[in-house]
């Protein structure tokens, strides 16, 4: 017998759980009166997410890259400055360097594919600025970086994107650098309906440059007080799901990881790797396997109706539209790109699906 008659999605979003009457009404008063932007829904997020993350302050923006993007110019760094970065996390922290006129500089990861601290400055003679992105719902060894960055006055930018709930030596990230980015896209763990993203950040500073350059860079209506600033607000529809469903964000990283640890358990039985940890500092955005036959596998799982996908298969630097010139070799870096697959792994999954995945992971298993 063979499941081919079945289909397990790598994420279904028709299965967030239903808004409730209240909310849809508060949604279609939203739609009917406004106003769009810049309203209630948006100041009580940023007050709720703050809250949560444990930082000052947080502000609402319109994607998770725009909230790189407003990062780099908050910290006022030259044009040209250089801004260390990693290859294999999907190229947006490079994206958002070169709109600012950045130079990225590659690092390379450790194993789990994460900034490595030993190794981050190699390729940088000046850096301003390390971004450290917490791959895949993994914690980077953030309380090590900043410790390394102040002592050389760099500063550093965390990318929470995949990483929203997730708590490193008891503290939430967001919290630990100079400032740091969220993405709420869809298939996030803490998802919007469409593009959204914050910023939180503790330093008043950062945080007056950021509000400014969210709105043109106005300081008042339509008084430009800084260069850089552009249209990177949040509407208010989006402010509005996400003070929906932050309440439960905890809830749904448990279920993930629920769904995680059962692929885990298998993983250890046959020797198989795959990226995350059992504690805290894992929240289990992505279930991501490391396979040296991965075509083999994927094969395997489309046959049994299962999706998957890479995240992410091709280095920044590989790639003809970032310009830019691979100064070393990178070999983890591109172990990685050549070997990780993603498998469903979302809190909406059924029980009848996470069985069909794990049949088809110990037949795989099995085999090899």
């Amino acid at each position: 017998m063979t499941l081919d008659s079945f289909s397990v999605p790598l994420n279904d979003l028709s299965r967030k759980p239903p808004f409730t009457q209240d909310q849809t009404e508060q949604i279609m008063e939203l739609i009917l009166k406004g106003p769009y932007l810049n309203g209630a829904h948006t100041r009580q997020f940023e007050n709720d997410f703050s809250n949560f993350v444990g930082s000052k302050y947080a502000l609402g923006v319109s994607s998770g890259t725009s909230a790189l993007q407003i990062a780099f110019r908050s910290l006022n760094l030259e044009k040209g400055s250089q801004v260390i970065v990693t290859a294999n996390s999907g190229g947006y922290s490079t994206i958002a360097a070169l709109q600012c006129n950045l130079s990225p500089i590659f690092a390379e990861v450790s194993e789990l594919g994460i900034l490595n601290p030993d190794s981050m400055f190699d390729h940088s003679s000046n850096p301003k600025a390390i971004v450290v992105t917490h791959l895949y719902g993994q914690a980077a060894p953030i309380d090590r970086i900043v410790a390394i960055a102040k002592e050389r006055n760099v500063f550093v930018i965390e990318d929470c994107a995949q990483a929203a709930g997730l708590k490193y030596m008891g503290k939430m990230v967001g919290s630990w650098a100079d400032i740091s980015t969220f993405s709420f896209y869809p298939t996030k763990n803490l998802a919007a309906i469409g593009d959204a993203g914050a910023i939180t950040t503790s330093d008043d500073e950062i945080y007056q440059r950021a509000r400014w350059l969210r709105e043109y860079g106005w300081s008042q209506r339509y008084w430009a007080e800084i260069q850089g600033g552009s249209n990177f607000r949040i509407d208010e529809i989006q402010a509005l799901i996400l003070n929906f469903r932050l309440p439960n964000l905890m809830a749904m990283n448990s279920r993930r990881k629920e769904i995680w640890m059962r692929y885990q358990r298998l993983c250890m039985r046959y020797g198989v790797g795959i990226l995350g940890s059992l504690d805290e500092s894992f929240v289990a955005h992505l279930a991501v396997l490391q396979l040296p036959n991965r075509q083999d596998f994927v094969n395997h799982m489309k046959r049994f109706g299962i999706e998957t996908t890479v995240h992410y298969p091709y280095p920044d630097y590989v790639q003809p539209g970032f310009n830019q010139i691979n100064q070393s070799a990178f070999p983890i870096t591109e172990m990685l790109c050549e070997s990780v697959v993603s498998i469903p792994c979302f809190p909406e999954m059924t029980e009848g699906e996470v069985i069909m995945v794990e049949t088809a992971l110990s037949g795989h298993f099995e085999a090899i």
